[in-house]
């Protein structure tokens, strides 16, 4: 199939070597980080992700497999940004979905472990007294009678 491409592109023969060698390879890496994220041993798939995408960023799968190995790893921030760059590179579904689900976990996990001080001193609540009361009760009480 790539053959009849390049030669209706006339692409030539030392450069088509090179494209299928890097297909190839990339197809290899991130074959092999998905068996090291299977085993979880998520710090070799973070690794060899990296690697892939050192090779070609334009990968989104590769950038939503980074995420998940740092997202185990308690690495919340970096796994927010490597989903964030999947999302930015127009994965299709479901792949789209599990990254916005993932970075979403990524971000609450890391406000979890790193929670922003409060925005203001000010209650974020009205106390009750602050409420108008809902039931006026009447002084007169009329009986039937």
């Amino acid at each position: 199939m790539l053959g009849k491409l390049f030669a209706r592109l006339n692409i030539p023969s030392a450069l088509r070597i090179k494209v299928v060698d890097d297909v190839s390879r990339l197809e290899h890496l991130y074959q092999c980080g998905v068996h090291a994220f299977s085993e979880q041993r998520y710090h070799e798939a973070a690794q060899i992700a990296l690697r892939a995408i050192a090779l070609n960023a334009d990968l989104t799968a590769v950038h939503y497999l980074l995420g998940c190995a740092l997202l185990e790893m308690g690495k919340f921030g970096e796994a927010e940004q490597a989903f964030s760059t999947c999302l930015a590179l127009g994965p299709t579904y479901p792949l789209v979905q599990h990254a916005r689900l993932h970075q979403a976990l990524a971000q609450v996990r890391g406000n979890l472990e790193h929670p922003s001080p409060p925005r203001s001193t000010r209650k974020l609540c009205p106390t009750w007294a602050a409420f108008p009361s809902l039931f006026v009760v009447s002084t007169q009480t009329v009986f039937p009678g």
